[in-house]
């Protein structure tokens, strides 16, 4: 372990109460908590960890509405990395609760999903600012987070389409034709977007437009 790694570590150990510690224990509502103070450092370090922290926890459906505030903050840290993080935590909450819509028993996983998006007002504004950001791994969990997350708006068409217009990254650019996708969004600009993509797009992304095409005309 590097000397930046190991100090970042004991930060949150010491930030967590949970010193000695050796990895993460079982998280619980008291560790959230204090992941989310530690999202609020000084400590870029420390800001980093607890968005990884939280994005695992994210994965695991073990964060609630509370967190959500926390993490729209996190899309505008000056830090890359806490910024990818928390957009990584937010996809993955969208994701989640995309598939316990489609499943049976309303779970993912098994798992009840404990979390809605739309329970932030900002959150939603603030993920469209996030298709902008200068990170393409952020640009991406924005994109899905936006197209599995919440119900289809016009705000929402319009920030993808602005941000589809001028992406260079083809998982970016995939991710967001998803996005549209799931939403159904079909207004002329969306067509137009789209056709140009089927016509002159990278090879991958030229059968996922045309296959949007033919589910929207």
């Amino acid at each position: 372990m590097t000397l930046r790694a190991l100090k970042s570590s004991l930060l949150l150990c010491i930030s967590l109460s949970l010193l000695p510690c050796l990895g993460m224990a079982e998280e619980s509502s008291s560790s959230t908590t204090g992941l989310l103070q530690a999202l609020a450092s000084s400590n870029a370090l420390l800001r980093q960890d607890a968005a990884r922290g939280l994005s695992e926890q994210s994965a695991r459906s073990d964060i609630g509405n509370e967190a959500l505030p926390f993490l729209r903050a996190g899309l505008t840290d000056k830090d890359m990395l806490v910024r990818r993080h928390c957009a990584l935590a937010i996809g993955r909450l969208a994701s989640l609760k995309h598939i316990a819509s489609k499943s049976k028993d309303g779970t993912a996983f098994g798992k009840k999903v404990g979390v809605d998006l739309s329970a932030d007002p900002l959150l939603r504004a603030a993920l469209i600012k996030s298709l902008s950001d200068r990170d393409p791994e952020t640009r991406e969990y924005a994109a899905a987070s936006l197209g599995m997350g919440f119900i289809p708006a016009r705000e929402i068409e319009e920030g993808l389409l602005a941000r589809g217009r001028k992406e260079k990254h083809p998982q970016v650019l995939r991710v967001l034709l998803g996005a549209l996708k799931r939403g159904r969004y079909s207004s002329p600009k969306t067509v137009k977007f789209l056709e140009k993509i089927s016509r002159s797009g990278e090879g991958s992304l030229r059968p996922i437009a045309q296959g949007i095409l033919k589910t929207i005309r």
